[in-house]
């Protein structure tokens, strides 16, 4: 199983050192199996309270049978109760890989059963922190040219890159395969990990702005534009100005895309198919057998383009909360509701 991102002590640096003093990160370790670790992230809340998150549980290890899964789920409470009773936390946010997930699940109600088998109270979570699905790419198969590197990507190189891969564009839909093959012939300049953060977080920043989505802090996006795990990709016209945004990262066999935009121009000219097919170029590269486009919502217009790639759809299931401290839990979550 490989490991998903946000489990890795690379992306668990980076964000303690990209967050503010009252963000912790905790690596616990369960002596009775030597094999399972995992990262807990600690976030502030309303009211001068903080509160546990641990991402994609059960990614890091490999358990599929209930009896096994049942008796790992109690060790791994118990620690996140002791953290939780340490940082006097409220509540610990738990969303799980679907293996450890299926592993203990087979039951009509899964709050219920986790709370018996755990012996806490364990509800839905209200809020989602990452999306819960995304669409990973199998490139193992896709053959770089000769003297293929990351210092100087031409776009020469990049349309044998493409007609090389035949078999892998075929799987693609006709859109992706069309406007990925018309990007290779409107003159972009490619410039790849550029020392030049402002370009890259301008376009970002007016995407964000244009389509009215959230978004990280500057800081934080600069911090993580600077770690070694992470690449970036920028776009530019004639004119020399940035049109196209990539940033992402490599973990394990992975290369995943994090954060990026596109202003208008770079739509007429397919800017973000030709990000992506240097994003593959790049993590063949790197050795990698898996391209992760991100998260994926049914419905948005950005999943409808990483659909057209055609590549395995996995669901993460939702998010659970164990309830640490219940008055204060319940009452944080009715003072929000009646906010909205």
């Amino acid at each position: 199983m490989s490991i998903n991102f946000l489990q890795t002590k690379e992306w668990s640096d980076f964000w303690i050192n990209a967050n503010s003093d009252n963000h912790k990160t905790y690596h616990i370790e369960i002596p009775s199996f030597p094999s399972i670790s995992f990262i807990v992230y600690q976030y502030p809340w309303k009211f001068k309270q903080v509160w546990l998150y641990i991402p994609r549980l059960g990614s890091e290890f490999s358990i599929k049978d209930n009896k096994t899964a049942e008796i790992v789920f109690q060790e791994i409470v118990k620690k996140i109760v002791e953290i939780g009773n340490s940082a006097g936390a409220t509540l610990a946010k738990i969303d799980f890989h679907p293996e450890f997930y299926n592993a203990l699940n087979g039951q009509t109600e899964i709050t219920e059963y986790l709370s018996k088998i755990s012996n806490q109270q364990i509800v839905t979570s209200p809020r989602k922190i990452n999306y819960l699905s995304t669409i990973q790419l199998n490139i193992a198969e896709i053959q770089l040219p000769e003297n293929s590197n990351i210092e100087t990507i031409e776009t020469e190189n990049l349309v044998k890159f493409f007609n090389d891969n035949n078999v892998f564009w075929s799987t693609t839909n006709q859109n992706i395969r069309r406007y990925t093959k018309k990007s290779l012939d409107q003159n972009w300049k490619i410039e790849v990990n550029s020392l030049n953060f402002e370009e890259w977080y301008e376009v970002h920043r007016a995407t964000s702005e244009r389509q009215k989505f959230a978004t990280h802090s500057k800081y934080y996006l600069e911090q993580l534009y600077k770690q070694k795990f992470a690449t970036s990709i920028i776009l530019k016209d004639q004119d020399n100005k940035a049109q196209a945004a990539w940033l992402g990262g490599k973990f394990g066999d992975t290369l995943v895309y994090l954060h990026g935009g596109n202003t208008e121009e770079s739509f007429k000219k397919y800017g973000q198919y030709l990000v992506h097919l240097i994003a593959i170029y790049i993590a063949k590269i790197h050795n990698c057998k898996k391209y992760d486009l991100g998260g994926y919502e049914e419905e948005k217009g950005f999943s409808k383009f990483k659909s057209g790639y055609r590549g395995e759809l996995i669901t993460f299931p939702g998010a659970f909360d164990i309830v640490l401290k219940e008055p204060d839990y319940f009452l944080t979550r009715i003072s929000q509701w009646l906010k909205r």
